[in-house]
């Protein structure tokens, strides 16, 4: 099962964090760039399960700190489930330990929180 656009080229991104602040500055982000068709998001492992059994997004990123379930455990139910989501991990739990467990498991990007932001940009525009 893969993403479906919204519009030929346009993406859908979901955004899986237990913070509203977060989800609001990435949602202001993601507003700006050009290939983003849909904003999707979820506070919690079961609102982001939810979400993804009605709709396949095309990018998602993800919290490692949630609301029941672990960000890991959404990476790992995506990678389970063959399902083609390039992911981005953002996150507070900056540690080599997290970013290999992220990796292995499928995370295209392993960013952080507290200073990352700035790549979002760049890289939600490049996926393709």
């Amino acid at each position: 099962m893969t993403g479906t656009s919204i519009k030929e080229g346009k993406k859908i991104v979901l955004v899986v964090d237990d913070s509203p602040l977060i989800i609001d500055r990435l949602a202001k982000i993601l507003s700006r760039i050009d290939n983003v068709g849909k904003l999707l998001n979820a506070g919690s492992y079961l609102e982001a399960v939810n979400v993804l059994d009605q709709q396949v997004p095309d990018i998602a990123i993800l919290d490692i700190n949630l609301n029941g379930e672990s960000g890991i455990a959404l990476l790992r139910l995506i990678r389970d489930r063959k399902l083609s989501i390039d992911v981005v991990m953002l996150t507070n739990q900056v540690s080599e330990e997290y970013e290999i467990i992220c990796r292995k498991l499928g995370a295209k990007y392993f960013l952080d929180k507290s200073k990352d932001f700035d790549q979002i940009p760049a890289i939600i525009s490049s996926a393709v």
